[in-house]
């Protein structure tokens, strides 16, 4: 305390006295003329008890105390309440005979008396003036101290003040809260100037709180919020306001208020909300994600030091999360010695580089064994300087497996690839070259490096139309296309050309297209192909020549039988009567048939010379029946059970009779001979037409069947099963049919046995001549 702010005891005490003597002037009247009435008996005892020494004189003497402690006590009422009952008392109990005297004492004890009241009344209503300014400038100081205060308030809070007068629909408002809402210095302010810029989705709400406020029926406050857009810049604020309406004989008269700006506030709990539903969401994700949710910091010697890990991390790493938080050495005494020095490589160059840190590692599970575990975390800067990863780590175990199966996997299949002795490339949709196998580059002489990239009809010597169309076609959006072969020439790298097939097929994998090239060289085969030729050829011509020869030979004696039964007839027609007809008929058959060998040989010869057989437009199943009776002539195996099934819709063609019945004549004799030792033997002649055009004729028999299945080649020169077979029929077959623009094929009868066919365009069919 300071010199200034310390008092006189002296004054202290008056003061207390003061202070007391006030106290009991503000006590209720009746009490302080109980204490006037108090006193006056008192000054009375005691002027009675002291009458016996001074007789009557000075009768009021005894009174005055009596007065002055009434009037100082109680003030001007009981001052003169005691003064009156004094003089009574004093003036019919204690004065003398001397009326003139005694009158003039009670004169001047009532006019000092009253006086002395008059006095003491005044001292206490200035005292209680003094003490009523007194609190009214303390009220006034502490108000202005509040108002303070709230203007601090206000300013620092973003709370604008506002009074609307009801009669007038004016406000009157501070200027913080004319910047809070846009509004220029001198724009009126009402309600509809506010609700015009407020928001219309809050408009209806904040106009019926403010109708709800004015009821005389309610508490008259007046809360609202709502959103505005400021006519200065044009942003939207959210604003809160509170009001309190005054009633004037339940007539709402103003409403006073504070608007305050809450649009940082509410941002600020949306973000709040945001986040804690954020770290609720990353609750849930922890304990849901099948792998650990973690952070760490780097320790020494790039150790990690974990500071969390989700719960399911006693679920992959067989291991408490707390303890592995308290002790990092766990978790490396389980981490696989080859991967640790790797796990803390990247661990420093990711600390560095502040980059993703990603590794894979294998980690002794307490209960599984050996698992492989995948770890990824991204590093964040601290204010501390030291980085903070956070990061997922999960079994990868099965994927692990999965990828090292698939790659020896790979390793196999590429070995088998690099050993085959075809060219095998994969090029991708715009046929371009991948990849390459060994025999690739050997067969067109390039270095992998140099290959790859490359188009496939890079190794072309000439890009065939049909080629090109149909590479499109697999290039192109289309899917289920089945492989295609083309023979066609190639190209080395030192230019030199040779004959390739090249197939080319489409696979997918992960919805993406591969297409898969096979490159055969055909050089080896083709020259395989033309010795072959070679050999037919000089067989062919070794046939003619003999079939020539025999033709000659056997032509004359032919022409002699001929000439004989001619010259046997005349002699048979000059004897005359006596010689049967059927002998002369028989006679003109033998010679028939005589003829007819003699243009069977020369027609044989004629194919063999390659000479062009005789076609005319003749039906092949009027022909199929000649044959037929041809064969039932020269006789067949008893039980035999032959079947002509003639089913074409059409049989007309452009043949030459004699050869096309010469095949049906050797298929038929041929299987008749085929069916000698079985039990069952049947043979069916069936047609039927193709849809390109041709007819097909089938031969089918229940023989002994093919001997190697249906893959020899029954047609070769020279080719036969039979020991008296010189293996010249099938062949010789197999040119009329070519020679006619025909096929024939041969394959086993599902029923046992064998069938042979061939085909012959129709005469309407768009077939050469």
């Amino acid at each position: 305390m300071t010199t200034a702010d310390q008092t006189h005891p002296l004054i202290d005490r008056v003061d207390a006295a003061t202070r007391w003597f006030a106290a009991v002037y503000a006590l209720p009247l009746s009490r302080r003329l109980a204490i006037a009435a108090a006193a006056v008996a008192l000054s009375a005892a005691l002027r009675a008890s002291v009458t016996g020494f001074v007789g009557d004189r000075l009768p009021y003497a005894a009174f005055y105390p009596a007065v002055e402690i009434a009037a100082a006590l109680g003030g001007f009422v009981p001052g003169v309440f005691a003064t009156a009952a004094s003089a009574l008392i004093a003036y019919f109990a204690f004065c003398g005979d001397d009326v003139f005297s005694d009158r003039i004492a009670l004169a001047l004890f009532i006019f000092s008396c009253a006086f002395l009241s008059a006095l003491m009344e005044a001292l206490h209503r200035t005292r209680q003036r003094l003490e009523e300014s007194q609190s009214k400038r303390s009220v006034a100081e502490q108000l202005n101290i509040a108002t303070k205060h709230f203007d601090l308030a206000v300013s620092v809070g973003a709370v604008g003040v506002w009074r609307l007068e009801l009669p007038s629909n004016q406000a009157i408002v501070s200027g913080a809260w004319r910047a809070m809402f846009g509004f220029a210095p001198d724009a009126v302010i009402n309600p509809d100037a506010v609700y015009a810029i407020v928001h219309p989705d809050d408009a209806p709400q904040g106009r019926a709180a403010l109708q709800g406020a004015l009821d005389p029926e309610s508490d008259g406050l007046y809360s609202t919020e709502y959103r505005i857009r400021r006519p200065s810049d044009g942003k939207i604020r959210c604003i809160a306001v509170r009001g309190q309406v005054l009633f004037e004989d339940r007539v709402p008269v103003r409403i006073v208020g504070v608007s305050r700006d809450v649009t940082d506030e509410r941002a600020a709990g949306r973000a709040l909300l945001e986040r804690t539903q954020v770290a609720e969401q990353l609750a849930s994700v922890a304990a849901a994600a099948p792998g650990v949710i973690f952070s760490f910091e780097r320790g020494a010697a790039n150790r990690i030091n974990f500071r969390y890990l989700s719960p399911k991390s006693l679920d992959v790493l067989g291991i408490d999360p707390a303890l592995l938080c308290s002790d990092p050495e766990e978790f490396y005494r389980r981490v696989d010695d080859a991967d640790s020095a790797e796990i803390g490589a990247a661990l420093a160059q990711s600390s560095t580089e502040m980059t993703h840190w990603e590794i894979d590692f294998r980690f002794h599970h307490p209960s599984k064994g050996q698992i492989w575990i995948e770890a990824q975390a991204a590093p964040i800067s601290r204010p501390e300087g030291e980085a903070l990863w956070h990061g997922y780590l999960s079994d990868v175990t099965a994927r692990k497996n999965s990828e090292i199966s698939l790659a020896q996997t790979a390793a196999r299949l590429q070995a088998t690839i690099d050993g085959a002795q075809d060219a095998v490339i994969t090029m991708s949709e715009d046929g371009r070259i991948q990849s390459v196998n060994k025999a690739g580059l050997a067969m067109f002489g390039y270095d992998a490096a140099d290959i790859i990239g490359m188009g496939v009809d890079a190794f072309m010597s000439a890009v065939e139309p049909a080629f090109a169309a149909r590479l499109a076609e697999f290039l192109g959006p289309r899917d289920g296309l089945d492989g295609h072969a083309w023979e066609l020439d190639c190209r080395r790298s030192n230019g030199e050309i040779f004959p390739a097939e090249f197939t080319i097929a489409e696979a997918r994998y992960d919805h993406e297209r591969l297409l898969v090239g096979f490159i055969k060289d055909l050089s080896e085969q083709r020259r395989i192909l033309q010795r072959v030729e070679r050999l037919r050829q000089d067989s062919l011509g070794a046939m003619g020549g003999m079939a020539a020869t025999l033709a000659h030979e056997i032509n004359q004696p032919l022409t002699a039988t001929a000439t004989y039964l001619k010259v046997a007839r005349r002699l048979l027609e000059k004897l005359g009567s006596g010689i049967e007809d059927g002998l002369i008929e028989v006679i003109d058959k033998a010679a028939g048939q005589t003829l007819r060998a003699g243009r069977i040989v020369n027609n044989l010869r004629q194919l063999v010379a390659h000479g062009e057989a005789d076609k005319t437009k003749l039906h092949v199943h009027p022909l199929i029946h000649e044959a037929r009776d041809l064969m039932l002539a020269e006789g067949v195996p008893p039980n035999l059970k032959l079947t002509i099934d003639c089913a074409a819709e059409s049989d007309a063609v452009i043949a030459d009779r004699t050869q096309v019945k010469q095949v049906l004549i050797n298929l038929m004799r041929n299987s008749i001979e085929a069916m000698q030792d079985s039990e069952r033997r049947e043979l069916t002649v069936r047609t039927g037409c193709q849809p390109d055009g041709m007819i097909h004729i089938d031969v089918i028999d229940t023989g002994a069947g093919l001997q190697d299945g249906g893959d020899g080649d029954y047609f070769a020169p020279f080719a036969t099963t039979k020991p008296t077979g010189m293996g010249v029929g099938l062949s010789i077959s197999r040119s009329i049919v070519e020679a006619h623009y025909g096929k024939i094929s041969a394959c086993p009868n599902p029923d046992g046995g064998a069938i042979f066919s061939f085909t012959l365009p129709l005469q309407n069919a768009n077939h050469e001549s």
